[in-house]
């Protein structure tokens, strides 16, 4: 048995990826941070959340990285499966038989 691939389905797949990824990369997680040891004014948690407000927005932003490079290797994978896919086609005979 075989494997199958769509690369339309694929492709689609890159979409939904690429959606995350944006959502991922607005999230601003130093501004929620912030804001949230603006609330705690005088504790030690506000100190804390101030201290890696900056560090935890760079992961974020380094996933949305990722999600990005994902998207770009999905898009390149199905393009090249469709490529493949048109030259043996290419070499059928009118029956489908491979020449």
């Amino acid at each position: 048995m075989g494997l199958s691939v769509n690369p339309d389905d694929v492709d689609g797949f890159a979409k939904t990826v690429w959606h995350v990824g944006d959502k991922l990369a607005a999230l601003r997680m130093d501004s929620v941070l912030l804001q949230g040891a603006g609330a705690c004014e005088g504790t030690a948690l506000m100190s804390g959340l101030r201290a890696h407000a900056f560090e935890q927005q760079d992961h974020v932003t380094n996933h949305a990285r990722r999600l990005d490079g994902l998207v770009d290797e999905l898009k390149r994978t199905a393009e090249e499966f469709r490529r493949t896919e048109s030259r043996s086609a290419s070499r059928l005979d009118d029956t489908g038989k491979q020449l």
